[in-house]
């Protein structure tokens, strides 16, 4: 599977566990692209998650958007996030 923005190969781990979030979890498409760009960065970072500056510059967004994406991921359960800078972590 590809990034929708960047166009970078997501691996075959992470194009696993996205497609399982997804199954269980009504996402938008933009909140689909976060997650990708989230475990597709994350694989890269060999499991380090990125920061908020790093998703948007790869999806090509402000941080403040991905921000509220991130939020919503938050909220529908499908990740968690403490005030540090790379704290993202998948909660399913």
């Amino acid at each position: 599977m590809r990034c929708p923005h960047c166009g970078t190969e997501i691996p075959s781990d992470a194009d696993a566990k996205l497609a399982k979030l997804c199954e269980r979890f009504t996402l938008t498409d933009r909140q689909r692209d976060v997650l990708a760009c989230f475990l597709r960065l994350r694989e890269e970072g060999q499991g380090v998650a990125p920061t908020l500056d790093e998703m948007g510059a790869a999806l090509g967004i402000s941080r403040v958007n991905v921000f509220e994406h991130v939020r919503a991921l938050q909220r529908k359960g499908v990740i968690k996030r403490s005030r540090s800078k790379r704290s993202i972590q998948l909660v399913a």
